[in-house]
């Protein structure tokens, strides 16, 4: 009887035993292909992103080749009724699919826009005998287009402290004082603004302000655009909102602009002189090189590419500039080029 309940007893431990090594290697085996799939999935990804990658690059390279087309075709303007108007033209929103020969891998988007219907951040400080100052004229028209959209003019001396190298504070700006004492701290840039989205940064801006004055504003880097004798890129007149055509000059009424942005979208402006400029408006490029701040073509645009391959989505940003000479017989060659390239997420234009 002793015998048989040391076997039934060591029997009951074999069977524990033996469930217990069951459910380890049942665990082991669920953890090893979890780790597979999730191996499995990081791979496909990398995979999905860098066909992405290059098929966003492949967007880009068509967008070069339209636009120096584009240039040779419209030498004298760019317009929203001979190019956002035609079927297929890259400035309004398109589709594509894409994929390998016959096997579709998912689905692209993009557009091109034009960037110098907008004001230029860093027209807003000039070079004045190596020395970087306010430029006034940009200073009053930027001033101008804060009061249009309801917002504190005096932000603008703070963007001109974002951008001049002095640690000197302009009447209503900041400086590293003001930066350093914030949580986190930080400093101002002190040099030209990368990208619009960086006054999310300067003193006095919050994501309110930032979303109302973002779609009248841009980055443009310091010479390029083709800018005029002064230094600062031209507003073609084509694509800008009548708030920012009323800021160029005080003589521009709000009645002026509207009239303008009107004539802009039903047929085009395809020379300044088609407009009625109010009396002595210095806007014009003439013998004064400070009037150069008026146009009716646009040398930088922003590429914006979606592509979605699988779960993965890339999305990249590209600031094209397009500086051949304008006018009959414009030949443009290799000079278009990629100024700035983005990828990552942001809110569409």
């Amino acid at each position: 009887m002793t015998v048989f309940r040391s076997l039934h007893r060591q029997t009951g431990v074999a069977l524990v035993t033996a469930m217990l090594l069951m459910v380890v290697g049942v665990l082991l085996a669920a953890r090893l292909t979890w780790d597979a799939q999730i191996h499995l999935r990081r791979a496909t990804t990398v995979v999905d992103l860098e066909q992405a990658r290059l098929f966003a690059m492949g967007a880009e390279s068509i967008a070069i080749a339209a636009l120096k087309q584009d240039l040779k075709d419209y030498p004298n303007e760019t317009m929203i009724p001979t190019h956002a108007m035609e079927e297929g033209h890259l400035l309004v929103w398109q589709e594509f699919p894409v994929g390998v020969d016959d096997v579709n891998l998912g689905v692209m988007n993009g557009k091109l826009s034009d960037l110098q219907g907008r004001l230029n951040l860093n027209n807003l400080v000039e070079l004045i005998n190596d020395e970087f100052v306010r430029n006034k004229i940009v200073a009053d028209q930027f001033e101008a287009l804060f009061d249009n959209l309801q917002l504190d003019a005096n932000l603008v001396d703070a963007i001109i402290d974002w951008i001049d190298p002095d640690t000197v504070a302009e009447t209503f700006g900041a400086e590293d004082d003001v930066y350093t004492g914030m949580k986190p701290p930080y400093r101002a840039a002190n040099r030209d603004f990368i990208d619009v989205s960086e006054l999310r940064a300067v003193a006095g801006f919050d994501e309110e302000i930032y979303k109302v004055i973002a779609p009248f504003i841009t980055a443009l880097p310091r010479g390029a655009c083709r800018t005029s004798p002064i230094g600062v890129t031209k507003v073609n007149v084509n694509f800008a909102q009548p708030e920012v055509l009323a800021a160029l000059h005080e003589d521009v009424d709000i009645a002026t602009a509207q009239a303008w942005y009107d004539t802009a979208q039903l047929s085009g402006i395809d020379a300044i002189s088609n407009i009625n400029l109010p009396v002595n408006t210095p806007l014009l490029e003439g013998t004064d090189p400070d009037n150069a701040y008026i146009s009716t073509v646009t040398h930088c645009f922003r590429l914006t590419v979606h592509v979605t391959i699988g779960t993965s989505v890339l999305s990249m940003y590209s600031m094209i500039e397009r500086p051949g000479e304008s006018g009959p017989g414009a030949q443009t060659g290799d000079e278009v080029v990629v100024r700035q390239r983005v990828f990552g997420i942001e809110n569409p234009d």
